[in-house]
C-alpha cells in the first residue's frame, strides 16, 4: 500500500529520509507491502511519513533527481536492504548512501562488471523512464582492447 503523507495514530511512528526526492520500499512482519514517496518541492516540515510501529525490511529504494531538464533515477534492490524498527510516538531516520559502487573482473577467458547501491544492493541507472546501458571496454597493458561489452546490472 503506499501511505501518504498523513497525521500519525497515536500507534504510529514516524519516518525521514536522507534524499530529498524517491521512495522506500518495506515490508513488514506479515510481509504487507508498504511505499513512501517523497518529492523535492515538500517543505521540510511535511518531509515525516507516519508508519504503524514494528519492524520492516527496506527491499528496494529510488532516489530521484533532475539535472539539466531531465529526470534521472536509481533503484536498488535486494530481499532485504536492512531492517528498519519504527516505534510508536518516535522519528526514524533512513539515511541511504547515494553512492553508486562499480566492481569489476578481469581473467584470461572473460570480463565482467557489476554495479551496486547501498548495502550492496543491486542497482539500476535510469534517465526519462528507460534504463540505461553501461558499455566498457578493457584495455591491456598496449592500450590494446581486449574485450567490450554492455554491463548487465540492477
Amino acid at each position: 500500500m503506499t501511505l501518504a503523507a498523513r497525521a500519525p495514530a497515536t500507534t504510529d511512528g514516524l519516518v525521514t529520509v536522507s534524499f530529498a526526492a524517491g521512495d522506500l520500499f518495506l515490508s513488514d512482519a506479515e510481509d504487507h507491502a508498504y511505499r513512501l514517496s517523497w518529492n523535492a518541492d515538500e517543505p521540510q516540515a511535511e518531509r515525516r511519513r507516519a508508519l504503524p510501529a514494528g519492524s520492516y525490511r527496506l527491499r528496494t529504494y529510488r532516489i530521484v533527481r533532475t539535472e539539466g531538464g531531465e529526470r534521472w533515477h536509481v533503484s536498488a534492490t535486494a530481499p532485504s536492504l536492512r531492517r528498519i524498527e519504527v516505534r510508536a510516538g518516535e522519528t526514524t531516520h533512513v539515511e541511504l548512501d547515494d553512492t553508486i559502487a562499480i566492481h569489476s573482473r578481469l581473467s584470461d577467458t572473460q570480463a565482467g562488471m557489476n554495479i551496486q547501491g547501498d548495502s550492496g544492493a543491486g542497482l539500476s541507472i535510469y534517465r526519462g523512464a528507460k534504463r540505461i546501458p553501461i558499455d566498457y571496454r578493457v584495455r591491456d597493458e598496449a592500450d590494446v582492447v581486449v574485450a567490450t561489452g554492455t554491463m548487465r546490472y540492477g
